[in-house]
């Protein structure tokens, strides 16, 4: 009878415990301040073991469903948008949910996401929490509480904060402005402004440079002042995190022009390669070599070069948002 009174007592505790309990929790920490969708695959790379050790408990035990929490700190890191944390945070625990079901197999009725965003500043809080939790035995689950466990179709107040617009936002997360000298293919020195777009990994810039020095021309017994101008567009990548050395690919066109006459009287044009250095963030030096063609008024060809060189010093930084 004693035995009896106990199993009884068991059964009736048990029946009592909460439908979902804890079984296990995997954090994945210090998240850079800018990044949610636009993360690298190589960060993530260090916490395989970890998203292997979720799916193989999800796999063996069919009773448990993983919670992913992104979190984003109090950190304003573009000012007067400290808003977009709260999409920061959902695109962080979309992402591991993206990786632990393409990645690691797991089953996407059995994943789900939440936002979380802290005012304390600090990697700590820069972080996805994984949260597996076990259905009770007994009676129909509860319905997670949509302020509590929110599921793929996550409800945003501003359109800024749905994931797409804020990975179009972590993408060009990077815009300013840099003005200096460059010595063109003609050999002259030409004030130049750049404006560039988009973020420390990859971005877009474009330059102008006009210069006041002029170059004399006689075309039929007729004298013109030519100026020279420059108009170029280029990728920036950064080949490393820690060196500021940066790979550019583009275009420039180069050319010698008189208002008087109203046209280029000498145009050089064509692909660059080069390479930038940044000095303390402030100081931007880039050499660039292009094959380039040569149109001079007058020739009735083209002529081709394999060899010209342009190098230029700009101080960047002068805004930047």
């Amino acid at each position: 009878m004693k035995h009896l009174l106990l199993l009884l007592l068991l059964l009736v505790s048990v029946s009592m415990l909460p439908k979902y309990a804890a079984a296990q929790e995997f954090i994945v920490r210090d998240y850079p301040p800018d990044s949610g969708f636009s993360i690298g695959a190589s960060f993530y790379e260090k916490h395989h073991d970890m998203f292997w050790q979720v799916a193989d408990l999800l796999r063996k035990d069919s009773t448990l469903d993983a919670y992913v929490f992104g979190r984003a700190d109090g950190l304003e890191y573009v000012q007067n948008h400290d808003a977009k944390n709260a999409g920061i945070a959902s695109s962080r625990a979309i992402s591991v949910r993206n990786i632990l079901i393409s990645n690691f197999g797991c089953d996407s009725t059995r994943v789900f996401t939440q936002a979380d965003v802290s005012e304390k500043k600090g990697g700590e809080y820069r972080s996805v929490k994984i949260v597996l939790l076990r259905k009770a035995s007994f009676g129909p689950p509860e319905k997670p509480k949509r302020d509590t466990v929110i599921r793929e179709e996550i409800i945003y107040e501003r359109v800024s904060d749905h994931p797409i617009v804020q990975e179009y936002f972590d993408f060009f997360c990077l815009a300013e402005l840099g003005v200096g000298l460059t010595i063109t293919p003609f050999g002259k020195p030409t004030p130049v402004i750049r404006g560039r777009l988009g973020n420390p990994t990859i971005s877009f810039d474009t330059e102008f440079g006009f210069s006041p020095a002029t170059n004399e021309w006689r075309i039929n017994e007729s004298r013109y002042d030519a100026n020279f101008r420059l108009v170029s567009g280029h990728v920036s990548i950064a080949l490393s995190q820690k060196h500021p050395i940066d790979l550019v690919l583009g275009w420039d066109r180069n050319e010698e022009r008189s208002p008087d006459f109203g046209r280029y009287l000498r145009k050089r044009e064509g692909p660059v390669t080069g390479l930038g250095y940044t000095y303390h963030e402030r100081l931007n030096v880039r050499a660039y070599w292009s094959p380039y063609e040569e149109d001079v008024y007058g020739k009735r060809f083209v002529t081709r070069h394999y060899n010209a060189f342009r190098i230029e010093v700009l101080i960047v930084n002068l805004w930047r948002k």
